[in-house]
């Protein structure tokens, strides 16, 4: 081929090889430059399929305009050879250049970076590359990246390849189809592909490039594709030192075997190196490698300035302007940190930008701190998102700091100044947004009193005093108190400290125990109170204990399994008290609270669906170590207010003492309540924590007695109204088939999500679960979700966590997702209808509504086989066994029995159709009422006691030792009882 001339293109000499085609260094006759030209091979040229692939891919290819890819000039044939004329570059490839050393750190960041934004641009425009390795980047004498070899490229979701190929090539390197030890499992197993491949394939190439070592290399093709697809790659500490988290966690995600959980987007790879870099310029030798030369600190101003260099001022502006588009879209998503860092980048280059200085409002929040006396420093730490595990702590500045712009999102704050207690805080300007229509100014201002050391014990921080009127949903409407400035515990007591109580002898001093013992209206005497306080083995301890010692391993754990007379004494051996609930709610919530939807938490304005994951231990299985979510420290820095444990106060309640802020056992919104249990209750979802006066004071601080809710006088009304009010409850059935949106085998169950016609154009979404021990048609739970899923849980989630044990018996289970949970979005509808909205026409459309699809769920059954429709139980918990469910199990005639779990009876403001009371005394038994003596959020005096006597016969009432919801051990054996007896024997399965 040498001197031979293709079109205007002369053939000077033969650059490289490849298996989609031979490279030569050309001049182009007309334009007088030089150009590489590719040609197909010789052995490829009879191939009418090969050659057209060759030139129309290339053509795809040729519309990339960017300064990091490799520019495609023409696209052609002469003398029947196809070729491709490219821009020419001079430098090496990325292979030469590893297989020489690999870059210093800062200089394989940048390389990282345009190697991203170059695959950000072809997929912008639906190109993928499909062969990204290093021998197709070439670093250019400039030092930056130009990305070759598009020519295999191809527009996204076109073609396939089986596996049978895919394997019968894994011998080939260089083959026409990608690079075996650059290849995505899902290139190797012959599926379609699609742009995350190419992120695979960079998540390779950067590690190699960081590292020098290639993550899954093999002795031979097949070996190295197996490790692609079942293989974790080695830490990059394993060849760096001083590995940034953030790089760790990103190459972790480029290199996920599952597209569906790997990195989605080049972008957001290129957002994370490029913000190292911009820390790297800063922090000078922090991250680097053990070697630092001159030339790399350099390299590092340089990239500090800009992370990327501008080729001309225009494309710049024009990035810019995309940028700022992107800004818009990833704001309405409420994306806003995402938002905020391309708004910062872009404002550099169009400060004055009309759309972009519309969005900042919205996406940035601006933050006053000062203090007293000033000079404090702040520091401050992002809340993490979903997939970051933690987020760097960074010097903000010092205090007076004024109308800080920082991205909308919780941030930790710290405070911290020689011979002064350092602060911590959270904050976020969600309530303040959520409450700007009554005023309120959405910045962020926090103005702080510093305290010398000596007056603040380490584990305990300060609370200023001041008049207080609880907020909580179970204490409004008692006056409020003056409290005096107070000290309360950092964390909750764990068993290390309360362990120090009972080996100093605690249980044997009676100085300690100053309330007298109380147990059904009789007074114990200490040495009989004291019979009651033994562990698993006969000693003074918690319940939980053994042998005067707390389970291995959880010694940082909330001590649990004590009595309220043990948590005062404990205090009281410290020279303290157990706090009062003015006290508590003070320092856990500063009474905070909102006109609006969510649940005022510790640390802000929980949205119906936000997940507290990242802030609290709810739903969780047991208790964890008292230091942790520090995202979610109350207003004065008290960790774990909401639960973890629910903790005890000083106030008497009913015929028992008050606790507050529930536990790993329960759901967010238990929080606003309170419960009342008896002093001597000790469950292992209680713990506690001290108050102590700041200076000495006999004023009482709230110790006033709390009394229980009274029911007012409820009254049905009479059957001929009745009758009237079941005519709203009439619908038309569908016939449209439903469709299975997914299928989930385990051992235990068969899940099938499924979507099948509601009342209007937004499909039903329903989860059924059938059973694998038993044969159909099954009997089955029609179970009425409780409001967790309106706090970031799913339905499935749900069902799983509460109904396993009758799943794993032999029940089917049917659960519809109510309209507004989280995987239903209701837009213009609140999930939970407020009180003074409760009394018009759309709200009782709203109740309608949902009553309506439960019952086309129970229409959906009846077209199965495998149901047995005359053993269908309903079963709710919570919200699933109050007004909805109530209403649902009256009108509904194919539910055979009822049961309800924390659900009660309210008197309330709504429209008549949709009160509760008219519906309850008709509801067809048998019915079962199970609920908590302790219950925090549905109280049984007066609201469950209510259900159970309006319901008519055949009922029965469980009464049990527990909260809100009774732990697993004491309703599965209830539940099962009762279906056994309202439903017959389940037929099971024959081995």
């Amino acid at each position: 081929m040498i001197g031979r001339t293709l079109g205007r293109y002369r053939i000077l000499e033969k650059l490289g090889q490849g298996g989609m085609g031979d490279v030569y260094l050309s001049e182009d006759a007309e334009l007088g430059r030089k150009v590489a030209l590719k040609v197909l091979p010789q052995s490829m040229r009879d191939d009418e399929i090969a050659r057209q692939r060759f030139l129309r891919e290339a053509k795809s290819a040729a519309a990339l305009d960017h300064p990091f890819i490799c520019h495609i000039h023409e696209t052609g044939e002469a003398d029947g050879i196809a070729f491709i004329a490219m821009e020419r570059v001079e430098g090496e490839t990325l292979e030469a250049r590893l297989a020489a050393a690999p870059p210093e750190f800062a200089e394989a960041l940048r390389i990282g970076i345009e190697i991203a934004e170059a695959l950000e641009e072809a997929h912008r425009r639906g190109i993928v590359h499909r062969d990204l390795k290093p021998a197709n980047v070439m670093l250019t004498t400039g030092g930056h990246v130009k990305v070759m070899d598009f020519g295999l490229a191809k527009q996204v979701q076109v073609g396939v390849e089986s596996q049978a190929d895919t394997l019968s090539r894994l011998t080939t390197e260089g083959s026409t189809l990608g690079t075996v030890p650059y290849m995505s499992p899902e290139q190797l197993a012959g599926k379609t592909v699609d742009t995350r491949c190419d992120l695979f394939s960079f998540g390779i190439l950067l590690y190699e490039v960081l590292t020098g070592h290639h993550p899954f290399r093999k002795e031979t093709p097949i070996h190295t594709a197996t490790a692609i697809m079942s293989e974790k790659a080695p830490p990059l500490a394993e060849h760096l030192e001083q590995v940034p988290k953030e790089l760790q966690r990103l190459v972790d995600r480029l290199l996920t075997v599952d597209p569906e959980r790997r990195l989605q987007s080049a972008k957001e790879a290129r957002h994370t190196l490029a913000a190292m870099v911009a820390r790297l310029h800063v922090s000078g030798s922090r991250f680097r490698k053990p070697a630092v030369t001159a030339a790399m600190a350099a390299a590092l101003l340089a990239v500090g300035a800009a992370l990327w260099l501008p080729y001309r001022s225009q494309q710049l502006d024009e990035r810019a302007r995309a940028s700022i588009l992107e800004m818009e879209r990833l704001a309405n998503e409420a994306r806003y940190v995402e938002a905020y860092e391309l708004a910062a980048a872009a404002r550099e280059r169009l400060p004055d930008d009309p759309t972009l200085l519309r969005w900042l409002p919205e996406i940035a929040d601006r933050l006053t701190i000062t203090s007293d006396p000033e000079g404090a420093s702040v520091y401050l730490q992002r809340l993490p998102s979903e997939e970051e595990e933690s987020t760097e702590r960074v010097l903000a500045g010092t205090t007076p700091l004024v109308d800080l712009q920082i991205p909308r999102t919780a941030f930790r704050v710290w405070l911290e100044k020689a011979g002064f207690v350092t602060l911590e805080r959270v904050v976020s300007s969600e309530l303040n947004r959520a409450e700007g229509r009554f005023g309120i100014d959405p910045s962020i201002v926090l103005d702080e009193l510093l305290s010398v050391t000596e007056e603040v014990p380490e584990d305990m921080v300060r609370v200023p005093g001041g008049t207080y009127t609880l907020r909580g949903r179970l204490f409004r409407g008692m006056e409020p108190v003056m409290l005096e400035d107070f000290l309360i515990d950092r964390y909750e007591t764990s068993n290390e400290k309360y362990r120090q109580f009972v080996r100093a002898g605690g249980y044997s001093e009676p100085s300690y125990w100053k309330k007298s013992f109380i147990e059904g209206g009789v007074e114990l005497t200490f040495d009989e109170a004291m019979e009651r306080f033994k562990d698993r083995s006969g000693l003074q301890g918690p319940r939980e204990w053994s042998n005067e010692d707390f389970p291995e391993g959880k010694g940082d754990h909330p001590v649990t399994g004590i009595s309220w007379y043990e948590a005062s004494a404990y205090c009281a051996y410290l020279g303290n008290a157990l706090p009062t609930i003015y006290q508590w709610e003070k320092a856990a919530r500063a009474g905070r609270w909102t006109h609006f939807e969510g649940i005022v938490m510790p640390w802000g304005l929980m949205s119906l669906d936000t997940s507290s994951a990242r802030r609290a231990n709810f739903y969780g299985r047991e208790t964890v170590p008292v230091t942790s979510h520090p995202f979610g420290v109350s207003p004065f820095g008290a960790y774990n207010m909401a639960g973890n444990v629910e903790e005890w106060a000083l106030n008497e309640r009913g015929a028992g003492r008050t606790a507050a802020g529930g536990s790993w056992a329960d759901a967010p919104y238990v929080f606003q309540s309170g419960s009342a249990r008896p002093p001597f209750d000790a469950a292992r979802t209680i713990g506690f924590r001290c108050v102590r006066m700041a200076a000495p004071s006999d004023a009482d601080q709230g110790t006033s007695r709390i009394e229980p809710r009274t029911m007012t006088d409820l009254e049905p009304v009479d059957d001929a109204i009745y009758r009237g009010f079941l005519s709203h409850y009439r619908y038309d059935k569908k016939d449209s088939p439903a469709e299975l949106v997914e299928s989930v085998d385990t051992p235990e169950w068969t899940r099938e999500k499924l979507a099948f016609p509601g009342r209007d154009d937004d499909p039903i979404l329903a989860y059924l679960y059938l059973p694998a021990r038993a044969r159909p048609p099954y009997q089955c739970i029609n179970y009425v979700v409780s409001g967790t899923v309106f706090y970031g849980r799913t339905a499935a989630a749900e069902v799983e966590a509460l109904l396993a044990p009758q799943i794993k018996e032999g029940r089917a289970v049917m659960a519809v997702v109510p309209r507004g949970a989280i995987e239903r979005e209701w837009p213009g509808y609140p999930a939970i209808v407020p009180a003074d909205q409760r009394a018009t026409v759309e709200a009782r459309d709203v109740i309608v509504h949902r009553v309506t699809e439960f019952r086309m769920g129970l229409d959906y059954l009846e077209t199965r086989g495998d149901i047995d429709m005359d053993r269908i139980s309903h079963m709710g918990f919570s919200w699933g066994a109050v007004q909805h469910a109530l209403i649902l199990i009256a009108v509904e005639p194919r539910i055979r029995s009822s049961i309800l779990i924390g659900g009660g009876l309210f008197p309330s403001s709504w429209l008549p159709e949709v009160e509760a009371i008219h519906f309850v005394p008709r509801i067809p038994g048998p019915a079962l009422v199970l609920t908590g003596k302790y219950d925090e959020e549905v109280p049984f005096e007066p609201y469950g006691r209510a259900l159970h006597e309006w319901l008519p016969e055949p009922k029965q009432l469980q009464l049990v030792e527990s909260g809100h919801l009774p732990p697993v051990e004491i309703r599965s054996p209830i539940i099962s009882a009762f279906l056994d007896e309202t439903l017959g024997p389940i037929a099971r399965r024959v081995p």
